[in-house]
């Protein structure tokens, strides 16, 4: 016996590991055998053996105490030199799915399905509330105070995230810790993990008050849904309801991942509108220009400046609930 070693040096030299516990929790020893081709056989003794190995095929399952069979599978491997070489690659293969980077994905997988539970029962709560306030006659300043309550409470759920969860999230802080000084930025600068600069700006200059992840998340939230909040009283005649219809559209797709987009989307909405209606063209175009360089996507609005030439009608709204 060696004593307290390093058991690398040992995995890398050997063919087979033999294991003959009695009892295990969970047999770490059998996946770093695995992970580095050396066919484990153990004996039946712990239940979760059978989540490890696949008798037969990445390792070798003995019967509790059958000793006679557990050495004529030990000679089995050392005279059987394809087997032993099929069994230790399969047993690499498996081993995989112990790396750090498949297990960090299943937990974000996990939290990621408890986050949208949670927020489909915050949905459908405020559903009914939404609806409640729409019908109650509640009075315009009281409907105005919740209103703003009911965004500020969602902006900071959003802004305090766990971002690593959520798609696209991940790439954005990285952006966010990669991202270069105010002083530093030029027009040479390229963004990292998008292409817009009009974002990668806002970014440092958010970056230049500190370089807490959470605070740049928070404050790109805030603002997003203030810009909502100011063209949901402005505009909407159920501002309510409103704001439910873009939570169940927009809200995890474009605030919790695409926040390029989540930030765009209600700055067009609030001053593109006014400026449509005031048919101020080129104020429009210059407010599709700032949403250009925070997303590419709001490009897209610029057919919106046509509605100045149609008249609205009762089939116009329908076309629009049914699209």
């Amino acid at each position: 016996f060696c004593g307290r070693q390093n058991p690398l040096p040992y995995y890398k030299e050997s063919s087979i590991f033999l294991m003959t516990s009695s009892s295990e929790g969970w047999g770490l020893t059998l996946t770093e055998a695995q992970q580095f081709g050396c066919v484990p056989i153990a004996f039946n003794t712990f239940s979760s053996l059978s989540d490890i190995i696949q008798n037969g095929k990445n390792g070798f399952i003995i019967e509790p105490d059958n000793i006679s069979k557990y050495v004529e599978t030990v000679k089995l491997l050392m005279n059987d030199s394809p087997l032993r070489s099929e069994v230790a690659k399969n047993a690499i293969n498996s081993s995989s799915k112990y790396e750090l980077s498949s297990i960090i994905k299943k937990w974000n997988q996990l939290l990621l399905e408890k986050y949208i539970m949670f927020y489909s029962i915050l949905f459908i709560l405020y559903l009914v509330f939404a609806i409640y306030l729409e019908l109650a006659g509640v009075t315009f300043p009281t409907k105005k105070k919740l209103l703003g309550l009911t965004f500020l409470v969602v902006a900071l759920m959003v802004g305090f995230r766990s971002y690593y969860v959520w798609a696209d999230s991940g790439v954005y802080a990285y952006s966010f810790t990669t991202a270069p000084s105010l002083w530093d930025l030029s027009f040479a600068t390229v963004p990292v993990g998008y292409s817009e600069s009009g974002f990668y700006l806002l970014t440092t200059c958010i970056k230049a008050i500190t370089s807490n992840i959470h605070f740049y998340f928070l404050v790109i939230s805030c603002l997003s849904f203030w810009l909502l909040y100011k063209f949901d009283k402005k505009y909407c005649l159920f501002p309510f309801l409103a704001f439910a219809i873009y939570m169940a559209r927009f809200l995890a797709g474009r605030n919790n991942m695409q926040i390029r987009a989540g930030l765009a989307i209600p700055l067009v909405l609030l001053f593109g509108t006014k400026y449509v209606y005031q048919k101020q063209f080129y104020k429009f175009l210059a407010i599709i220009f700032v949403g250009y360089c925070l997303h590419h996507s709001m490009l897209i609005a610029l057919p919106l400046y046509l509605a100045n030439y149609i008249k609205l009608q009762k089939k116009h709204i329908y076309m629009g609930i049914i699209v």
